[in-house]
């Protein structure tokens, strides 16, 4: 079997040159990859996010006047940090993907990566981002477990949809408005110089 292989690519390759921001840029995205990898190997993680949804979940149900949901069971291995909430016929089932920390991390990493130097300007977006993708998602779950219990012919479209969709658009805002803060910033800079 002979295999083709376009030499063009790679010989067009060869006269590209990056430039010393666009270097910096990959060294710190292979870095956040390799953070992500360190970081997705410990289960314990896993573990935190998923008490904390676990707790301000039931609390929101509680506040909400649904004090029925109860979180019945916790499991704790290394594959999978589930906990299951529990009504009268209804069991919703949290698993490991729908902490978030994948989406968590992808929003961190950008802030991460992207080229500002304003240090605390980057912690606060940080942490008002991962803040906010936290609080979206136990909402997420909250209504999920509602419709699930009330209206679960919605269910599938709402969780596989709808949410995931919101999260998404909600992680693009996040970093929209980050890139436009760092812009204006940026002209404020040029205009003092």
């Amino acid at each position: 079997m002979k295999v083709n292989l376009n030499l063009n690519f790679f010989q067009s390759l060869k006269n590209f040159k990056f430039s010393q921001q666009e270097l910096w840029f990959m060294l710190k995205a292979f870095i956040a990859l390799i953070l992500w990898l360190i970081l997705n190997y410990f289960p314990k993680i896993d573990e935190l996010i998923m008490l904390s949804i676990r707790s301000q979940t039931l609390f929101l149900m509680d506040i909400f006047g649904n004090a029925d949901f109860v979180a019945t069971k916790i499991y704790k291995t290394e594959i999978d940090a589930r906990f299951f909430l529990v009504c009268k016929g209804t069991l919703v089932k949290v698993a490991e993907g729908c902490a978030g920390k994948s989406l968590l991390f992808l929003y961190a990493s950008f802030i991460f990566i992207f080229p500002n130097k304003n240090l605390k300007r980057k912690f606060l977006f940080l942490l008002i981002g991962l803040l906010i993708l936290h609080e979206y998602n136990v909402l997420r779950i909250v209504a999920l477990s509602y419709v699930l219990k009330f209206n679960p012919d919605w269910y599938n479209f709402l969780h596989i949809y709808f949410f995931q969709t919101i999260i998404y658009v909600l992680i693009f805002l996040l970093i929209r408005k980050f890139i436009k803060t760092h812009e204006n910033t940026s002209e404020q800079t040029n205009l003092r110089s």
